[in-house]
């Protein structure tokens, strides 16, 4: 997630394209203009374990956090200076880059919508590291497009792994094949868990991640 905003921010997928694509020349010195990330606010919706993990790594770029919850979480807040809105109209209005760390639930498709783009402070980033219906794409598509939206990180789709043309050609977007857990040391993790789920089933009739 925080990869993902510094790469939305700073337009590293349109600038290493440039590169790519042999376009940077004596004549074309310079490609796409960045946004700053040191000091802007950062908008969380969703602060569970993810949300507040995303924060702790803010701290070190000087952002004020805000967020949004189902539930409000005062010890979190002390811990990480976080500050609670009660929805997630107020908190675009309020942030610069705002992320995505909520369930998808009936309540929560389609959450980031045309009319709450239109919210968002101008020069707005997205980034979307939850779950791709929490986004109509179409909408995302024309802010980008007017320029309402900076940027957007995304690494989840609504239907993937179909990514829709107008979002693939857009160059403020900045896009990854669902790679959130794709480490070495996380996949790990997964696979021992998995086992110490079905060793804790088999010793005592319970597992440790009850679903």
């Amino acid at each position: 997630a925080f990869a993902l905003i510094l790469g939305a921010c700073r337009r590293l997928g349109a600038n290493e394209r440039f590169v790519r694509d042999g376009r940077w020349t004596a004549a074309m010195p310079y490609a796409s203009l960045g946004t700053r990330v040191h000091g802007k606010t950062l908008g969380i919706i969703g602060f569970g374990a993810i949300g507040q993990a995303v924060a702790r790594r803010a701290a070190g770029f000087d952002m004020p956090v805000c967020y949004t919850s189902r539930s409000r979480k005062p010890d979190a807040e002390a811990e990480l200076g976080a500050r609670f809105v009660a929805t997630a109209e107020e908190l675009v209005s309020q942030a610069d880059i705002i992320t995505l760390h909520t369930p998808l639930t009936a309540e929560t498709r389609g959450l980031v919508d045309a009319e709450l783009l239109a919210r968002c402070k101008p020069g707005a980033v997205l980034i979307n590291t939850g779950r791709g219906p929490l986004v109509d794409e179409a909408a995302l598509v024309e802010a980008l497009a007017s320029g309402h939206v900076f940027a957007a990180g995304l690494d989840v789709f609504e239907n993937e792994p179909e990514v829709p043309d107008a979002l693939l050609a857009a160059e403020s977007a900045l896009l990854t094949p669902h790679i959130g857990s794709a480490t070495e040391e996380c996949r790990r993790e997964i696979v021992q868990r998995g086992l110490a789920n079905i060793v804790s089933f088999l010793e005592t009739g319970e597992p440790l991640d009850r679903v």
